[in-house]
């Protein structure tokens, strides 16, 4: 399902490398028969709720280890 959004994004001229905003506007999309029967899709009807929330989950999960790993911190050499 991701990959049809990528492609949906792609046809309607987002970034399909891009999640924020792009692939995840047109996997939450897909649940509409607009665009689940969109040639380029391949898998059909998503409903994207679980996969959008597991997503949001990780990108805040990997920008909390970020500000805690920021180059400000000390080194310690070896």
């Amino acid at each position: 399902h991701v990959s049809d959004a990528r492609a949906l994004a792609q046809k309607y001229q987002a970034d399909k490398n891009v999640w924020s905003g792009n692939v995840e506007r047109y996997l939450q999309l897909k649940r509409l028969q607009l665009y689940y029967e969109d040639p380029v899709c391949q898998f059909g009807y998503f409903r994207s709720d679980e996969t959008v929330n597991y997503v949001k989950n990780v990108m805040a999960q990997w920008q909390s280890y970020k500000e805690k790993t920021d180059d400000s911190a000390p080194r310690i050499k070896k």
